[in-house]
């Protein structure tokens, strides 16, 4: 039954998307809808506050017109035209369903164009309205079981990757075109709520769900395979003696050692870089709620989501992609094929969205085995195997520099077993796993080629995991516990990542995108 409606039976249209009729978001029909505060109400409320006192109330009535709980006639943001959207909302409450999140962005300037027509006070007031309109799980209530619902794309010109220059076909002169995800409404007001409620968990003083100090390894004598990347993973059969020689070459290289451990011990100065991978609590949950055998099972397929969807990404867009994959697979919900029809909150990342939403698919199915050295290492890591590390595209920039094409760094076989024991040399010569040795090298050099508001502080996986039930929690009000239970261990609802609509802000990843037709029409549907 849906959190949203816990009466309604009716069958669901067989043409449903992700985002409009989730099987998990069915509408309520409009005579079991209560009465609720219109969003003027609710603001007012907030600046009112819990305990009642004249001065505050008397400001809300002031500024909206009520007290949170009926107009009471006009007030001055009603003057100025900054509440235009607020009265739309009041006219239309059926229509509107309960999104107050979009509404209130629309109204305080979260939505860029609205914006502009707000005052430079509604601007400022922004902020602490996202802001406490979430603490009250007002936001985004509709989007608790559903992802938001995707729009067409919009043609842009394709750019170079480093230099942001236009590109051209070479032969006829015309711009290249593709096709780029163009954020709805509703969308980017989420982003923008996502950002403000970001700022909030950055300056602390909410409780995690999981105790970040008391981390532990899921159980790896229960979880973890007994087969070794080190041992199959030696190269392809038929390697020429010349590319051997070549590896053996960079593996014996004396400059990699030095830039190794000066990346151990920056990330070991930083504090809080070791025990990334430890994620037991939420494997305990997995047991708690499924059993012993099935939440193993499933616990496995969210690993092996999170090893299939990592190409590129960071630690918070994997999770992303990671949820929307299970999501779509507990509810028989077809993927999307098209960076358009993938729903906020996802990112493109270096290597594009939908080649890991499909590989992520893949994996969850039918595992991880050492033939993708890389990902099987990060799945067993997660599982609490700490004897072996994961060797990624970072992991190359710190021995090689950026830009070095690393043999171990390839999709499929490679020669990642060759290069293991100088991880694992390194890691003893330190006194850790090579787990350990991995996590906090790799956290060090983010931290020291990074830089002013980007600037990289270590964050455990587990961390990341909270901050999702949180943030998740303030934009759609469903309680903690439920998202732990419904999101995290049995993939039937989103989660919601911090920042980043495909095509929003910065640039598309355009790996993602298809090229233009001759007409440039938009060929768009949202398959979700």
């Amino acid at each position: 039954m849906s959190y949203l409606d816990a009466q309604s039976q009716d069958p669901l249209d067989p043409s449903y998307s992700m985002g409009e009729q989730s099987p998990l978001a069915r509408p309520v029909p409009p005579s079991m809808r209560a009465y609720h505060q219109t969003i003027a109400d609710k603001i007012a409320a907030t600046i009112a506050g819990d305990e009642r006192h004249s001065g505050r109330e008397h400001l809300a009535e002031s500024l909206l017109g009520t007290r949170g709980s009926g107009s009471t006639g006009m007030g001055l943001l009603d003057v100025t035209g900054v509440t235009a959207p607020l009265q739309a909302e009041e006219a239309g409450r059926e229509a509107a369903a309960g999104h107050y999140g979009t509404a209130a962005a629309s109204a305080l300037g979260l939505v860029p164009g609205v914006g502009k027509l707000a005052s430079k006070g509604a601007k400022a007031l922004a902020p602490k309205v996202a802001n406490a309109l979430a603490k009250e799980g007002a936001l985004f209530p509709e989007l608790a079981e559903a992802y938001p619902k995707t729009g067409p794309g919009e043609w842009k010109q394709k750019t170079d990757f480093k230099t942001g220059e236009l590109k051209f076909d070479k032969k006829t002169g015309e711009p290249l075109m593709y096709e780029a995800k163009k954020g709805t409404a509703q969308e980017q007001a989420l982003l923008k709520a996502r950002g403000v409620i970001q700022k909030e968990l950055d300056k602390g003083g909410w409780q995690p769900y999981f105790p970040v100090g008391e981390r532990f390894d899921a159980p790896a004598a229960e979880l973890a395979s007994p087969r070794s990347t080190a041992l199959e993973t030696r190269g392809l059969p038929g390697t020429k003696p010349k590319t051997l020689e070549a590896w053996n070459a960079m593996i014996n290289d004396p400059k990699v050692p030095p830039r190794l451990i000066e990346a151990y011990q920056h990330g070991k100065s930083l504090g809080g870089a070791d025990r990334w991978y430890q994620i037991g609590q939420l494997h305990a949950k997995f047991r708690e709620e499924l059993g012993h055998a099935e939440g193993d099972r499933q616990f496995k397929e969210f690993v092996h989501a999170m090893a299939g969807s990592t190409a590129g990404q960071d630690p918070e867009n994997n999770l992303m992609i990671a949820q929307l994959v299970r999501y779509s697979h507990e509810n028989n919900i077809p993927l999307p094929t098209h960076p358009t029809a993938v729903p906020s909150p996802l990112r493109a990342g270096k290597y594009g969205v939908v080649p890991n939403i499909h590989e992520g698919t893949e994996m969850l199915r039918a595992g991880v085995t050492p033939e993708n050295p890389k990902k099987f290492n990060f799945a067993q890591n997660f599982f609490g195997k700490a004897d072996v590390a994961t060797l990624d595209e970072q992991m190359g920039n710190i021995m090689y520099g950026r830009g070095t094409a690393v043999p171990f760094a390839k999709s499929g076989n490679n020669p990642y077993g060759l290069f293991e024991p100088l991880i694992n040399r390194l890691a003893e010569q330190m006194g850790v796993s090579p787990r350990e040795f991995q996590e906090v090298a790799w956290a060090g050099y983010k931290n020291m080629t990074s830089k002013g508001a980007k600037k990289y502080q270590p964050k455990s996986f587990i961390q990341t995991i909270n901050e999702a039930i949180e943030r998740t929690h303030r934009l759609t009000g469903m309680p903690h516990e439920e998202i732990v239970k419904r999101g995290l261990v049995r993939g039937q609802i989103p989660l919601y990542g911090a920042t980043g609509v495909i095509g929003l802000g910065a640039a598309a990843n355009q790996l993602d995108q298809q090229p233009a037709p001759a007409a440039q029409s938009s060929s768009a549907s949202n398959s979700l």
